[in-house]
């Protein structure tokens, strides 16, 4: 290129190579190259490092302005930064930290709606939906079709846009996938074929198939191709990797996702499933075994699931498929697979009323938990719900009861720890535990690049330059719905609110990823360190002991100080003769605004949040089965509420009759 100019040889215009010293930025005007000459979209630059080109040029064709582009995406760099060391978050990764965080902490005790001057304390509550979504719940519902021949759910997908309005975006899929290939290629020869694997399995299993040419080429409907790659999950021993396909992906403006309707959330409440799992003695839960995969789609919706895959040593034009059941990763897609379970269940279980207890209040997504009194009962549901399930296709991978057993006939595995929605179970001893990760190594690919520190390398291992953003998701981290490790999260809370209000604000803003003082970070290391007590505690799953007899108390503790303010809900049982047993059930609290409350006002906090833990039924009082319940909470949460500005905290204990009594001492 250097001889489309004049007087300059090619010597004079080297291509650099090796890597980068130096970014120059605007700010640094002096330093930054003139155009010396001009031939047509090519420019000769000058500056004190010697002479550059930049511009359009088609080295094939020889011509200078060629259309050829590259898109090239910069970041922001310190000068004071290593290269090597550079780690780039996501903008909104701060927010859904934070947003995880929180929701989690409000579950139980978030403020439901309410009209206004509301008296009748029916005002819509987590289960209601919206008119709209009401009408989209309509379309799902109608295009939800059972097969008799093939007994299975075929779905047509509610589409609320023209699906011939998709623009054809094969040639941007093919993109992808050269990218996808390239990506698996450097990562690990192991991972880009477990990724040919994957692919191969889905088509054996049928979720998708290969298109024909013939198929592709005379096929006059709507097409859409849906890009796919690898998510790594190095924990998981059966799925190291899955492949996703993003229905979001944007094309010309246009997302897959924006052409359908979405429909309410129809899960069931998080709690109230961990709660009824706490019931009874005898625990059993189980997992639905590809659940989105068991509902066909129609032909339309299988065309808008087209993609494109080759072998990843292979430079041959690649081939066509669709996808043939319901993916992961469509807007409806979870709330068709859900009605799809629940439908079979109503159709061909209306004979074994606790079966349809089972699947519909006491499903989260593919997990299905319950309780009951016996073993036997236990393995008789099994059996039953198994039977049913598999006229809608629906298999369950395997089951899991608590307690020790033998001789069971049934697709039940013997297990010492499990996961269940979250928390570490041991189905033997029936408890929970909880296992401590802390490990501030920084993300690839969301994925931590270093293992996880053990207790006694915290202090040798323990990173020397400490930032809120690193703090913030170890936190976060700590996944606790039912409340057992309050006290310990509660002091992460003060300790993480404490560092941002000493923290320097002269610039208007939180500098999350600045470094802290070194009396900080010694602080820190102390909690870390302690936190790993919490793997020697044990809390127990069964609410109700087995030998249980007379009447049960449920008491609701609040209380409330300068730092924070909280409540808890404990069962009490009677299990002899002046002899009772207490279990935790839920505990919630939260942290004090940076104004500050008087303590009255804090315990009046704390005793709505216990109004709160005890209003919804399908929380704390479905635990009990007990209707008498549900029209305590007016009359003494009024004289609670009052009476809390005057004592420090208040208990209120009900009894299984629903009677109401305040104890000021327990």
């Amino acid at each position: 290129m250097p001889e489309l100019f004049v007087g300059i040889s090619r010597s004079e215009v080297n291509r650099p190579h090796g890597e980068i010293d130096m970014l120059i930025g605007a700010n640094y005007s002096e330093l930054l190259p003139r155009v010396v000459q001009t031939n047509k979209s090519l420019q000769l630059l000058e500056n004190q490092f010697g002479l550059s080109i930049r511009g359009r040029y088609d080295v094939n064709t020889g011509q200078v302005n060629a259309n050829n582009h590259l898109l090239v995406r910069t970041h922001k760099l310190s000068s004071f930064a290593s290269l090597n060391e550079i780690s780039i978050e996501s903008a909104d990764n701060l927010k859904s930290t934070l947003d995880k965080f929180f929701a989690i902490e409000e579950i139980g005790i978030k403020c439901e709606p309410q009209c206004i001057k509301c008296m009748c304390r029916g005002c819509p509550g987590p289960n209601c939906i919206s008119l709209r979504e009401e009408k989209e719940l309509a379309l799902i519902e109608e295009g939800l079709v059972y097969n008799e021949e093939q007994k299975c759910w075929i779905a047509s997908y509610p589409w609320i846009k023209d699906p011939n309005n998709q623009k054809n975006n094969l040639k941007v899929a093919i993109a992808r996938l050269r990218t996808t290939e390239i990506r698996l290629k450097k990562l690990c020869i192991e991972y880009a074929n477990k990724y040919q694997s994957e692919i191969e399995d889905m088509v054996s299993r049928g979720v998708a198939r290969k298109l024909s040419k013939e198929e592709v080429r005379d096929y006059e409907g709507p097409v859409h191709y849906v890009p796919h790659h690898e998510v790594l999950k190095p924990e998981s021993s059966s799925t190291p990797l899955r492949i996703v396909f993003n229905s979001s992906a944007s094309y010309m403006g246009q997302k897959l996702n924006d052409f359908w309707a979405k429909g309410p959330d129809i899960l069931n409440n998080l709690l109230g499933v961990l709660f009824r799992f706490r019931q009874d003695t005898v625990a059993i839960a189980g997992d639905i075994s590809k659940m989105y995969h068991t509902v066909r789609l129609s032909t339309l919706d299988e065309h808008a699931h087209r993609f494109v895959r080759r072998d990843l040593d292979s430079n041959r034009p690649p081939d066509h498929y669709v996808l043939t059941t319901v993916t992961f990763g469509d807007g409806p897609s979870g709330t068709i697979a859900t009605l799809a379970l629940r439908h079979t269940v109503e159709r061909f279980g209306g004979e074994v009323p606790e079966v349809q207890d089972m699947i519909i209040n006491n499903a989260y997504v593919d997990d299905i938990l319950y309780s009951t009194d016996c073993v036997e009962k236990a393995f008789n549901l099994i059996q039953n719900v198994e039977e049913i399930l598999t006229l809608g296709s629906f298999r369950v991978k395997h089951w899991i009861v608590s307690g020790h057993y033998e001789n069971c006939n049934v697709n039940v595995i013997d297990s010492d720890c499990e996961k269940i929605l979250g928390l570490k179970w041991n189905p033997k001893e029936d408890n929970f535990s909880f296992t401590v990760k802390v490990n501030f190594s920084p993300r690839v690919r969301k994925i931590r690049s270093g293992p996880n520190l053990e207790c006694c390398e915290i202090e040798a291992k323990f990173p020397e330059v400490l930032t809120r953003r690193m703090i913030l998701s170890q936190i976060a981290s700590l996944y606790d719905p039912l409340g057992f490790t309050v006290p310990v999260v509660l002091k992460a809370k003060v300790l993480m609110r404490s560092m941002i209000t000493k923290g320097n604000s002269n610039d208007r803003g939180i500098k999350w990823d600045d470094p802290l003082d070194a009396s900080v970070v010694i602080e820190w290391k102390r909690f870390f360190k302690e936190l790993y007590a919490l793997e020697d505690l044990t809390f127990r799953r069964p609410l109700k002991p087995s030998n249980a007899f007379g009447k049960l108390i449920l008491i609701i503790f609040s209380d409330g100080s300068t730092q924070a303010y909280g409540a808890c809900a404990y069962v009490r049982w009677q299990i002899g003769k002046d002899k009772f047993d207490a279990n935790l059930i839920v505990a919630k609290n939260k942290i004090a605004p940076v104004k500050q409350l008087s303590i009255p006002r804090s315990e009046l906090c704390g005793a709505l949040m216990a109004a709160r833990l005890l209003r919804v039924p399908c929380r704390i009082m479905a635990v009990f089965k007990c209707k008498s319940f549900k029209g305590i909470l007016k009359e003494p949460t009024v004289k609670g509420v009052a009476e809390a500005e005057l004592i420090s905290g208040f208990v209120w204990a009900i009894d299984n009759k629903g009677h109401g009594q305040e104890e000021n001492s327990w």
